[in-house]
């Protein structure tokens, strides 16, 4: 995934934070110093210089990724002294940044990672302590808008209306609904997006899991695909779903066994826990008689439009 330099090389050479070295700034001694620790790749952007209490260290970005060699950070909550490591972009995205003023003279920082590989989010952070005098709101949102020029997408984040593009008589493109697609989504524990699409001949039933953190969308099992003739019926009912009841039950014994009210905690999220396990649920049924279900969340309004399209 190629990383677009120019928006962030922009806002680097307008920023007049101290701690960020780029240009000729990067052949100064103390840039240099910590570049020895950092173990980058590709074409040399800019240097963040951290001040830590034993030496200087940073963080490198390049046309390749982000290279860091970091007095504390970590992924998560996992805070891990003296980190060294990277994010190459055409094995990470940073999906989303955050930087706030900490009680003691730095910057935190938290971005939201998605890792391409292993098909899944986490969150990084790190902090650069720097004099107290030029950490205010308007270097905090100068630092945040920065590092908001590294933020990229993969195409699959999910969007609640599946849409197609086309052109007016004026020339001019808009976003219509695709009327051959129809989308579900159901979400507990983790979210899950259906996605039912309709020609003469078939239906294709698609299902994603949509992460929580970056709403990026990968597959969860195979496209099932059923032909138009070997469809019997689509009924709509409620059916038992554990996820809603195994998420209430495990919220309150967080909650009841962690902060307050034990086992009364833990038999009341069960109680509504088991009042939302029954979720309306479409149900696809071939003549063979094998069954698709699938659970829809909000008003049937999209359940509606299926069953006018493919029973018109």
């Amino acid at each position: 995934m190629a990383f677009e330099t120019k928006n962030f090389v922009d806002a680097v050479a307008k920023s007049e934070l101290p701690f960020i070295y780029y240009g000729d700034k990067l052949n100064d001694a103390k840039c240099q110093k910590v570049l020895k620790k950092i173990k980058h790749e590709g074409n040399l952007l800019c240097v963040f210089i951290c001040e830590a209490l034993m030496g200087n260290d940073g963080m490198a970005i390049t046309d390749k990724g982000v290279y860091f060699a970091l007095f504390s950070g970590g992924m998560g909550q996992l805070k891990t002294p003296k980190l060294k490591g990277s994010f190459p972009f055409d094995k990470f995205i940073i999906h989303s940044v955050s930087v706030q003023k900490a009680v003691l003279p730095k910057f935190d920082i938290e971005w939201v990672i998605w890792d391409i590989e292993k098909k899944k989010s986490d969150t990084f952070y790190f902090a650069f302590p720097e004099d107290a005098s030029i950490i205010n709101d308007s270097s905090v949102d100068e630092l945040e808008n920065i590092f908001k020029t590294l933020v990229s997408t993969t195409g699959t984040e999910f969007v609640p209306k599946q849409t197609i593009e086309t052109t007016g008589e004026s020339g001019d493109k808009t976003n219509i609904e695709d009327p051959n697609k129809f989308s579900f989504v159901w979400g507990v524990l983790s979210n899950i997006h259906t996605i039912i699409t309709v020609d003469d001949e078939k239906l294709v039933i698609e299902k994603l899991k949509v992460d929580n953190k970056t709403n990026i969308q990968t597959p969860k099992g195979s496209a099932i695909t059923i032909n138009r003739a070997a469809l019997d019926s689509i009924k709509l009912k409620r059916s038992f779903s554990p996820s809603a009841l195994l998420g209430a039950v495990c919220a309150g014994a967080l909650i009841g066994f962690i902060l307050i009210g034990g086992i009364i905690t833990l038999l009341l999220f069960a109680i509504v826990g088991f009042i939302l396990s029954f979720p309306k649920t479409m149900f696809i049924n071939r003549k063979d008689g094998t069954k698709y279900k699938t659970v829809i969340k909000g008003d049937e309004s999209e359940y509606e439009r299926l069953i006018n399209t493919i029973f018109k």
